[in-house]
């Protein structure tokens, strides 16, 4: 059997088109991602932060994202299976639980972001529900940062806050 040239270009097409793709596939995206794009409904009451360059080199940081959802048990479980979907790629993580629920999360994760991959560098998420503490306020946060800092620096710089 004999296969005719159109089989061939094909065949040829798939490959490349696999081989091309290959890099994109490497590059896992954050479940948490979603909750900064602005496609939430409660993303337009929510508190957001985002700093960028020299306000964040005294923390060794190049980025770093805050969102704060209040007033919101939905919202809070969305953000929460989000958090742990991330935490199946962790380097190093810490995460307390209160009833069963994510309470808070320290995750580390390495930063396969093309365009700012270099050796040294890492994502970082946070995450804190204090809704679930009695007495707590009714709100969730997930903070997003990348960066050379460590994890033990950066839960210093949280536990000053």
């Amino acid at each position: 059997m004999t296969l005719q040239i159109p089989y061939i270009r094909c065949l040829v097409a798939v490959i490349a088109c696999c081989l091309g793709l290959s890099p994109a596939c490497a590059q896992r995206r954050l479940a948490i991602e979603s909750q900064f794009d602005g496609s939430k409904p409660y993303y337009e009451t929510a508190t957001r932060v985002w700093v960028e360059g020299e306000e964040l080199k005294p923390y060794k940081l190049t980025l770093y994202k805050s969102i704060t959802v209040k007033d919101n048990p939905e919202a809070f479980a969305e953000m929460e299976t989000a958090v742990m979907a991330d935490t199946l790629y962790a380097l190093s993580k810490e995460l307390g639980h209160i009833q069963g629920r994510l309470y808070y999360a320290f995750i580390c994760l390495r930063n396969d972001t093309p365009h700012r991959q270099r050796p040294g560098r890492y994502r970082y998420v946070f995450y804190r529900n204090l809704s679930l503490r009695k007495g707590g306020s009714p709100e969730a946060t997930i903070v997003y940062m990348e960066g050379t800092t460590t994890m033990d620096g950066l839960k210093q710089l949280f536990k000053r806050k």
